[in-house]
């Protein structure tokens, strides 16, 4: 097993974990913003990595990083796991030709509270603290406003079928009435899911391009795709604070954990462009970690 296939499989393992216990997939996101002792956020997969934490304060550090502000972690502590992309440039010999290549790196991380601060170390994390609680509270905004403001978007079509959809090639999406679903906030928790999915178009985000990237078969690509707006939509309706409630929640997320199991990049990869598909409709502009040292960006 490569490392890579190695950290794929151990961050899998962690979010079915997470999401067995948890019940369904806005419970990952339906947490307080989790942040490194950099001050940074945790973002993606790292911050569903963190979420469904015994711990009430939502700060995580490295080892090295509780040492530096004045912190030493508690013997026979645990720690939880976060990945980072890395770049190296690669040359080839003879060439002035570069390419850059990535690779995915495992940390260990600790939350403050298996740890002992002194006092400057403890006002540093109340601080960062206080960025966790503005960082939730400009997540929060209205279940209508999520559609109202985002840029550039599909046409929305309200029929009376019973299924939702929405078509690449119209650039539309059909829903059923309000009055057909169980509650308003089953309405746009379903038109959250056609919305995630409308960013892949070419004049957004341009995500379906992507999935050349993979030699898989149609189905699978419709598996991460589906994937993709679960975890985007799951996104926004904590963001609009939405009260979701799953038909036949248990079986659902049987059938989600059994692929994931089968297929362990795929978390990783969802997650990131679940993300990235929501901040697009939230009108959001997300933090650029691309040329941050992982020590900057954990």
């Amino acid at each position: 097993m490569s490392k890579t296939t190695e950290i794929y499989q151990k961050v899998t393992d962690a979010i079915i974990s997470k999401l067995e216990s948890a019940g369904s997939w806005q419970q990952l996101w339906n947490v307080p913003t989790p942040m490194s002792l950099m001050g940074r956020p945790y973002q993606g997969i790292n911050f569903m990595l963190l979420s469904s934490s015994k711990f009430a304060i939502p700060v995580f550090g490295t080892y090295n990083q509780i040492r530096k502000n004045g912190g030493q972690v508690k013997k026979g502590e645990k720690s939880e796991i976060v990945v980072f992309w890395d770049k190296i440039i690669d040359k080839a010999p003879g060439s002035d030709k570069t390419e850059s290549k990535f690779f995915l790196k495992m940390y260990h991380v600790f939350n403050v509270a298996q740890a002992d601060f002194d006092e400057i170390g403890q006002q540093h994390i109340n601080k960062i603290c206080a960025v966790s609680e503005t960082q939730s509270h400009i997540k929060s905004v209205s279940a209508e406003s999520i559609i109202e403001n985002m840029p550039d978007p599909p046409k929305i079509v309200h029929d009376l079928s019973d299924q939702a959809s929405y078509s690449r090639v119209l650039d539309r999406i059909r829903i059923p009435e309000m009055r057909f679903h169980k509650s308003p906030d089953d309405y746009f928790s379903t038109l959250y899911h056609e919305i995630c999915h409308s960013t892949g178009h070419a004049k957004r985000l341009n995500r379906f391009e992507s999935y050349k990237e993979f030699n898989d078969s149609d189905m699978n690509n419709y598996s991460k795709e589906e994937l993709v707006a679960e975890l985007g939509a799951a996104y926004l309706s904590c963001a609009a604070n939405l009260n979701n409630d799953l038909d036949n929640s248990a079986a659902y997320l049987k059938g989600w954990c059994s692929r994931l199991k089968e297929n362990t990049s795929w978390i990783v990869w969802a997650s990131k462009r679940a993300e990235t598909a929501a901040d697009f409709i939230l009108n959001q502009v997300p933090a650029e970690v691309s040329t941050l040292t992982p020590e900057e960006a954990l």
